[in-house]
């Protein structure tokens, strides 16, 4: 894996060095996914995809699908949730 080195100037201006790929990961860890989906058709490969990057996330899908990941709501009768 290759690292760049980063040097910024802070408010108090102090000079501060960090990797960029280090950088890049602990602003990934804050990140949640939300995923809303109609119907089942790629929920299978988006949540593949976004457990392979370690993600965390939630799928909320209009069909039941067996995946501990992914909660089934449905639409009332007159269209409104």
């Amino acid at each position: 894996m290759k690292f760049d080195v980063v040097v910024e100037r802070s408010e108090d201006s102090c000079y501060v060095a960090y990797a960029r790929e280090a950088r890049e990961r602990e602003r990934l860890r804050k990140v949640f996914f939300l995923v809303l989906a109609r119907d089942s058709r790629h929920v299978e490969r988006k949540a593949s995809e976004l457990e392979g990057m370690g993600l965390p996330f939630v799928v909320i899908c209009g069909e039941k699908v067996d995946h501990p990941k992914v909660v089934h709501r449905s639409r009332g009768a007159s269209g409104t949730p």
